[in-house]
């Protein structure tokens, strides 16, 4: 070998994220440097493509991940809400949006600043909501 090969492994996983995730430690302790890992899975919702996604990541970055995920599934809840109960939606849906929303301000919306940013903003309201409560 030259040193300028690569290794590309395919990973085929059926319903067995334990499994994937110990084959994943192994591979990321055997392979060699620049090695490609494919993961091949049948979708089935399982939760071993969670394992995937999340395997390298920090604690933190899943949890700004899962952020930025749930605020929009927030708002597509805003349609079937607003045709169940229009007054209500109509009455509250700005103070809704500005909750579901907190952190994020008019540079996060044109692009001046990260989402990061607005994640580490909405991180501290919540600090603060948890000391006000204890």
């Amino acid at each position: 070998m030259t040193g300028t090969e690569t290794l590309d492994i395919v990973i085929v996983s059926y319903r067995s994220p334990e499994h994937l995730r110990r084959c994943l430690a192994s591979v990321g302790r055997c392979a060699p440097v620049g090695s490609n890992v494919w993961g091949v899975d049948n979708g089935i919702g399982d939760g071993t493509t969670a394992v995937v996604r999340t395997e390298a990541l920090e604690a933190e970055d899943i949890e700004f991940l899962r952020w930025r995920a749930e605020r929009w599934m927030k708002v597509r809840h805003m349609p079937p809400a607003l045709a169940h109960d229009p007054v209500f939606v109509l009455k509250n849906g700005v103070r809704m949006l500005r909750h579901t929303f907190r952190g994020t301000t008019i540079k996060t919306w044109i692009g001046l600043e990260s989402e990061r940013d607005a994640f580490r903003r909405y991180r501290a309201i919540r600090q603060r909501e948890r000391v006000y409560l204890n």
